[in-house]
């Protein structure tokens, strides 16, 4: 007989800790995030993105790019009051004092390493200009950043002074995040108004559009370059269909539709009759 012990086996605990791990934290859809992005995303050449991608422009992006948006997260294209630049003057001090207090934490380290390495697989699209167009792909590497921010801050040897710089620098990024959401409203009403004047001058029988001249964004915020079709279906119900055209571009010959020209001055849609 043989008598089944009760002691268990360190291998198969290992093995199935090993298993619910990787189950639990979704490493397939975690290594789909670091493989899928740079070998599907494709240069107008026909390569792949990472194939255009030089190893100066990496460090560039990795290096300069990528802290500049994690640690000054401010759209530039809007104007900043006085009050947004004195809360980046004192959270620039705070990260400095702080970063400079933690420069032998091995934690630390660890957590600048961890947001380069969730920033690697968007590399080829880190080109973040000062719309902040993009920060999107930042989600993932602000985890490294938080980490890093909260080993710098407690590495103080003065409790006072780590939650002094970690209250400047909460109250840095409240105030980026109050300057940019002021774009955002702003694009947000500008699509509402473009969307009514598009619903207004689009009545032709044939359900065509020619848009020429929409901008792709504004002020950082993605704007009407896809989308119009969507709008002006809610109007009616219908299925329109909306070609859209650089500025100065002429539609096509034969054109039967309504034509819509984007007005740069005035920020707006325009009918052009024939």
């Amino acid at each position: 007989m043989k008598v089944k012990s009760s002691v268990p086996n360190q291998s198969t605990d290992r093995k199935g800790a090993l298993e619910l791990g990787t189950h639990t934290l979704g490493f397939p859809r975690l290594a789909g995030h670091f493989v899928t992005p740079p070998l599907s995303c494709r240069a107008p050449s026909g390569q792949t993105e990472v194939a255009n991608l030089s190893l100066l422009r990496l460090a560039k992006l990795l290096a300069a790019r990528l802290w500049a948006s994690l640690f000054f997260p401010i759209n530039w294209e809007l104007p900043a009051s006085p009050v947004l630049l004195l809360l980046l003057a004192a959270a620039s001090v705070a990260l400095l004092y702080s970063g400079w207090a933690s420069r032998h934490s091995p934690l630390a380290w660890f957590s600048l390493c961890a947001a380069v390495f969730c920033a690697l697989p968007a590399s080829s699209q880190l080109l973040i200009g000062a719309g902040l167009q993009k920060s999107r792909l930042l989600y993932l590497p602000s985890v490294g950043l938080a980490l890093l921010l909260g080993v710098a801050c407690a590495s103080l040897t003065s409790r006072r002074a780590g939650l002094a710089c970690a209250a400047a620098i909460i109250a840095f990024h409240a105030g980026a995040l109050r300057h940019n959401l002021v774009g955002w409203q702003h694009v947000s009403t500008l699509s509402r108004v473009t969307c009514d004047s598009a619903r207004q001058f689009a009545r032709s029988p044939e359900r065509q559009v020619v848009a020429i001249g929409l901008p792709g964004s504004i002020r950082g915020v993605y704007f009407f370059m896809n989308g119009l079709d969507a709008c002006l279906g809610l109007g009616d119900g219908g299925y329109w269909q909306v070609q859209s055209l650089p500025p100065g571009a002429q539609p096509p010959p034969g054109f039967q539709g309504d034509v819509l020209r984007w007005q740069e001055s005035t920020s707006s849609l325009a009918a052009v009759r024939p």
